[in-house]
């Protein structure tokens, strides 16, 4: 089944490459972190399916990202949908064209050893990327632990200081993800809560603004025929590109398998049933997420996903 699907998606490909091809057009930058959920865009770069005025922009942190996507130092960004939503609460424009994928324990909170239950975390100092999804994912532990953000102590940690800042026990617990969660793990961290708690809570979008479909639409359209591309090379397990995630993952076969398995990467199919129709199935995904994210006070008002969600990426694609 496979096969058949990737000739027809590469011939997309090479069509649109074609229409797209560089002319004096400013290249259209997607900002991304270093996070296993956005590999296939790095597998199809390395296959050569990327088109080639599309950059890929790798920040070392989410907020990082957020920040360039905030500046227009780039025009398109992969983020997770809670991040996607504090965008759009300052920007109608913010527009959401693509589902990348859906984390299933690849998120998680993560105590020095000794520390078992989520309520030893009273008094306890947290790591977390305060303006990313790590927020609301130790939002959503300390709810279940019945304890507040007043209750602990939160220390503001980048993505790329997780690992030090936990070996040198600068903090009791940190908000993180693969790769580090799996580093931290084989350091004796202990897992006290991940996204299959919450699950179909934390997804990763692709977004850009209004403005920025009209001036890179068949870009845009490009980059998601290259995202599926690289969805089916990871689902078929191809050497190459497992090699290129974990060499670029820093993570060992056996680790990359692991987490793999924690995560759902999206494809064309599931990418229409979330953006098209009367009733997007991303929609009420984005209503309680919005919800919630009032309810912790990460944002000042609830969302409509209609003016958001942005389906013409998909729904454009041949076949």
């Amino acid at each position: 089944m496979l096969q058949p699907l990737r000739g027809w998606l590469l011939l997309c490909l090479c069509l649109l490459c074609v229409a797209c091809a560089p002319g004096g057009e400013a290249p259209l930058r997607v900002g991304t972190n270093i996070w296993l959920g956005y590999e296939p865009f790095y597998v199809a770069r390395q296959a050569g399916s990327l088109p080639e005025n599309v950059r890929l922009v790798e920040y070392a942190s989410a907020s990082e990202v957020l920040s360039a996507f905030r500046s227009r130092a780039i025009e398109a960004a992969a983020v997770t949908l809670d991040e996607a939503i504090s965008l759009a609460e300052n920007d109608n424009s913010l527009r959401i064209g693509l589902v990348l994928d859906t984390s299933d324990g690849a998120d998680a909170l993560v105590a020095r050893p000794g520390i078992r239950r989520l309520s030893e975390l009273k008094g306890r100092t947290i790591g977390v990327e305060s303006l990313a999804v790590g927020a609301y994912l130790l939002g959503r532990a300390l709810q279940r632990a019945d304890l507040s953000v007043h209750d602990v102590r939160i220390v503001p940690t980048p993505l790329d200081q997780h690992e030090s800042a936990f070996s040198r026990a600068e903090v009791d617990a940190v908000v993180t993800f693969y790769p580090v969660l799996a580093h931290l793990r084989e350091r004796g961290g202990e897992v006290l809560f991940d996204s299959r708690a919450m699950p179909g809570e934390i997804v990763d979008v692709l977004v850009y603004r209004e403005e920025q479909h009209k001036q890179h639409g068949k870009a845009l359209q490009a980059l998601a025929l290259a995202w599926f591309d690289g969805v089916g090379r990871v689902a078929d397990r191809q050497p190459l590109a497992m090699l290129t995630m974990a060499h670029r993952q820093k993570l060992s076969p056996r680790m990359l398998d692991e987490a793999l398995g924690l995560l759902e990467f999206q494809d064309i199919t599931r990418n229409r049933s979330a953006l098209l129709g009367a009733h997007p199935g991303l929609a009420p995904v984005f209503g309680r997420l919005s919800l919630g994210m009032r309810e912790l006070g990460l944002i000042n008002r609830p969302l409509e996903p209609v003016n958001h969600l942005d389906s013409r990426i998909v729904e454009d694609l041949p076949g």
